[in-house]
């Protein structure tokens, strides 16, 4: 069933602000302080493949961290609205106001109160006209378009932010330049797999100029079948410290954590799509494996060793490490 929506007294919007970029942002930083905006988690879940279960997990985080109190904002940066479809139905095409009026003005718009903890920014279609509106004003970094508007939102002590599966969209990058912690999801196929190195490429560009501290806290399995033996193989390959599957910038050995307990393949997630609800209702275990992945993203550094899981083995974690003599072929 539809998760009523509720209508909340204090309003989250602290000025409706002009479309003169320079004076809105100018206006948020007077009454946004420091202490506000760095006390904020902001975790955008990224993967340049289609298919990675990248929306199932940035929505059950999203329950997940509310279950913990924590005053919670799901952003949904994909234009074909999955995210806004499992949180309000079909209805959310019909929604005048969405997260595209919030980008293309830096102008706050009241969320939508899913519960006491949390809170959504929807979108359909419509954002995609800000794929050609944000970057066709000269000299306008528009890659930095989201981290202000969050600003506008220093109330809520994490945010999520579903992406495109495109590693080419402004929307992406908009998200890892926002984000505290980068989860990469990847669907345990061979070529899914193969695939994540342009995910991580990204991540670094990012890192290396629009935000220096970004964490990418690690790759998370997706989809696993323990019977299937592709699957299997697609975890060896993650295990596999030689493999030449990410390329580090800096010319150094860097660490691509991967979790190692993966979600597993479940028709669950599509009845929870379907019911427009928190899996946890149909299966109280899959709650729990997402409250284990949210504390670790609010608690480690990055993806935690798997011995210290609760309910799993000691094996070693699971590691990427980029090896020293590859190096960049920076795209122009």
């Amino acid at each position: 069933m539809l998760f009523t929506l509720i209508t909340i007294g204090k309003t989250h919007c602290k000025a409706v602000l002009d479309s003169n970029t320079a004076k809105q942002y100018a206006t948020v930083k007077q009454y946004t302080t420091g202490k506000e905006l760095s006390t904020m988690e902001v975790y955008a879940i990224i993967s340049g493949k289609g298919g990675a279960g990248k929306t199932p997990t940035a929505v059950h985080l999203f329950y997940a961290s509310g279950r913990t109190g924590k005053k919670t904002l799901l952003i949904d940066l994909d234009p074909q609205g999955t995210a806004s479809f499992h949180l309000l139905g079909r209805k959310y095409k019909s929604r005048e106001t969405t997260v595209y009026n919030a980008l293309k003005d830096i102008k706050c718009i009241e969320p939508i109160a899913i519960d006491e903890n949390l809170f959504f920014l929807s979108a359909h279609d419509e954002l995609s006209n800000a794929e050609i509106e944000l970057t066709k004003k000269p000299g306008y970094i528009y890659q930095k378009q989201l981290k202000k508007l969050l600003t506008l939102y220093p109330e809520f002590e994490v945010v999520i932010i579903d992406t495109p599966g495109s590693h080419i969209s402004i929307f992406t990058v908009m998200a890892a330049t926002a984000a505290t912690k980068a989860v990469v999801p990847v669907k345990t196929e061979i070529a899914a797999v193969e695939a994540t190195q342009d995910t991580i490429n990204l991540l670094e560009d990012v890192r290396g100029d629009l935000n220096p501290e970004l964490i990418i806290w690690g790759i998370l399995p997706t989809q696993f079948e323990g019977r299937v033996g592709h699957h299997k193989d697609a975890l060896d390959i993650l295990d596999d410290r030689e493999h030449p599957l990410f390329i580090d910038l800096q010319e150094k050995p860097y660490a691509v954590p991967v979790y190692t307990e993966p979600s597993r393949k479940t028709t669950l997630y599509n009845d929870a799509t379907g019911t427009h609800t928190d899996v946890k209702q149909l299966d109280p275990a899959l709650g729990e494996y997402w409250d284990r992945v949210n504390a670790s993203l609010s608690q480690d550094h990055t993806a935690p060793q798997r011995s210290t899981l609760p309910h799993s083995s000691t094996a070693p974690q699971k590691s990427i490490v980029i090896p020293k003599h590859i190096t960049l072929q920076k795209s122009q």
